[in-house]
C-alpha cells in the first residue's frame, strides 16, 4: 500500500495543536506507517507546497502571510482539515479585538519592560490584517473541522484513521469534557 501524502501548515497560533499530534504517543507511529509527511514547518524546512491528499492547517489568519499560506495549501491539497480552535473559529488571539493594532504594537514593542526595541518593526515582518483575526474558512474552502484547544489526541487519531480509510469522520459531540 502506498503512503498518503499529508501536508501541514502552521499559521498564527501557539503550537498547541502540533503538540496534540505528539500526544498520540505510540498511535503516532501507526499513522506514520500510513502517511508520508510532505510538509511540516515545525519539523522540517520544506520550501513550497508539495501536492498532498490532506492538508492540515493550524492557527488563524492574522497576517497577510497567513492568507497567502492558506491559499497555497488549498491549491496543493485535495482536502483541507482546519485543526484546532484557531483554524476553526479564529482562536484566543481574537482577544486582540479589545485593542487597536496600534495599541497592541505599542504594548509589545514600545512599552514592554522586557524589550529594548523602542520601535515598531515594519520591514521584513508580515503585515497584520486590518480586520483582525479570522478563521481559515473565511479565506479558503475547508473540508473538515476539528475544533479544540488543542483537539484531544484520541479525537485526532479517530479522524486521521477515518480520513486515511476514506470513511466518514465521526467526531464526538463534546470535545471538552468536565469531570
Amino acid at each position: 500500500m502506498s503512503k498518503v501524502p499529508v501536508s501541514f501548515e502552521w499559521l498564527s497560533g501557539c503550537s498547541g495543536c502540533e503538540l496534540a499530534v505528539v500526544d498520540m504517543h505510540e498511535k503516532l507511529l501507526k499513522i506514520l506507517d500510513a502517511v508520508e509527511i510532505v510538509r511540516l514547518p515545525i519539523l522540517a524546512d520544506v520550501k513550497g507546497y508539495p501536492k498532498a491528499k490532506l492538508g492540515v492547517v493550524t492557527g488563524a489568519l492574522r497576517t497577510d502571510h497567513d492568507v497567502e499560506c492558506a491559499h497555497e495549501m488549498r491549491r496543493s491539497c485535495d482536502a483541507i482539515l482546519a485543526f484546532g480552535v484557531c483554524a476553526v473559529f479564529g482562536g484566543p488571539q481574537g482577544s486582540g479585538y479589545a485593542h487597536t493594532q496600534r495599541e497592541l504594537q505599542e504594548s509589545a514593542f514600545l512599552a514592554n519592560p522586557t524589550t529594548t526595541t523602542k520601535f515598531v518593526p515594519d520591514q521584513g515582518v508580515p503585515k497584520l490584517l486590518d480586520e483582525g483575526v479570522r478563521p481559515v474558512d473565511s479565506e479558503i474552502d475547508v473540508d473538515l473541522y476539528l475544533p479544540g484547544c488543542p483537539p484531544p489526541a484520541d479525537t485526532l487519531w479517530q479522524a486521521l484513521v477515518a480520513l486515511l480509510s476514506d470513511k466518514p469522520v465521526a467526531l464526538p459531540y463534546e470535545l471538552v469534557k468536565y469531570d
